[in-house]
């Protein structure tokens, strides 16, 4: 009688010497063309228990298709994606070698496949859905390219980049001294916060809005400006619209994304959002809601709830090179 623990150890014993003799047969078939995105030994992966640990710590793979059928076949591939990483079909590559290959889409996954007991803890929390079609009698190998897309990046900001030291608040400037005026049909309050930065806050008689202007110049070196408008009554739970290209309002979640789980690492340039003509939070249950319509380009989002914060302007003295060697 043979103990289930002996029969589970020869069945292991006699798996990795098929993955090796695989894997020997492999080195042999494959032309050098198939092989050209690689940067790592073959390996196996256990892709029904959509888990491959490998794959947490490399830039780059090819995912080896075998079709032993005599006619053509379609092959769903579900590639295991890891949180804070982003894996995408290398199409340079794909469309070099002609590879018959579709990217669907990334997709949770399931809870059943999460209970699946594995040795290690599980942080492949999505798949990568892939459609290859694979000639009879043949291999594929799929070229795929992997990004970190949440890790804490060092580049400072410059024209193109908005990333401020820290995850503090930025510092409040104090009023040093205001003016007003009133008409009748018009009031504005002139608030004076130092030699470089102003705003004037008008009331317009039968307006449904409240104006703000701010003059801001000769900032100091590597400061970025922020103005903030806040509502104390209005808790709009972390939604906010901001619009798309000036077109339909697209509704935002502070600290999330669409389609990947996201980890947070930069509270306030991770929560902004271009704004071609304005931002919105509301509270539909208090029947409340803040709008600022812009009359420029900016950017902004809501950092916590009941504030609206944009980017007014920014004087960093900081090389860059981005779009096309463009320097400043």
């Amino acid at each position: 009688m043979v103990h289930i623990a002996d029969a589970l150890q020869r069945m292991h014993r006699a798996e990795k010497h098929g993955q090796a003799l695989a894997l020997s047969l492999y080195q042999h078939i494959l032309t050098p063309s198939m092989t050209t995105n690689w940067s790592m030994p073959l390996i196996f992966c256990q892709l029904n228990e959509s888990y491959c640990a490998p794959l947490v710590n490399i830039d780059k793979f090819s995912a080896i298709v075998y079709n032993p059928s005599s006619i053509s076949n379609q092959v769903w591939m579900r590639i295991p994606v890891a949180e804070q990483q982003t894996i995408n079909l290398d199409i340079d590559n794909v469309k070099k070698f002609s590879i018959d290959a579709i990217e669907i889409g990334t997709i949770n996954l399931s809870p059943i496949l999460q209970s699946i007991p594995i040795v290690q803890a599980r942080n492949q929390l999505q798949e990568l859905i892939v459609r290859v079609h694979v000639p009879p009698l043949s291999l594929q190998a799929i070229p795929f390219i992997i990004s970190s897309s949440d890790t804490i990046s060092h580049q400072a900001s410059g024209l193109y980049v908005f990333r401020p030291i820290g995850t503090n608040p930025p510092q409040q400037v104090n009023i040093k001294h205001f003016y007003c005026f009133k008409h009748k049909g018009y009031e504005e309050i002139i608030q004076v916060y130092s030699s470089y930065v102003n705003q004037s806050i008008r009331l317009l008689d039968n307006s449904p809005y409240i104006e703000f202007e701010w003059i801001v110049g000769r900032l100091n070196t590597n400061v970025e400006f922020v103005t903030s408008y806040e509502s104390k009554d209005l808790n709009n739970n972390g939604i906010y619209y901001t619009d798309s290209s000036g077109r339909s309002l697209m509704k935002r979640i502070r600290d999330q994304r669409d389609g990947y789980r996201f980890k947070q690492s930069e509270q306030s340039a991770g929560n902004y959002y271009p704004l071609v003509t304005g931002i919105m939070i509301q509270n539909a249950q208090q029947d409340l809601q803040m709008s600022i319509i812009t009359d420029r380009a900016q950017g902004g989002g809501s950092i916590k709830d009941g504030q609206v914060e944009i980017m007014v302007s920014e004087n960093v003295m900081i090389r860059f090179f981005y779009c096309n060697g463009m320097k400043n």
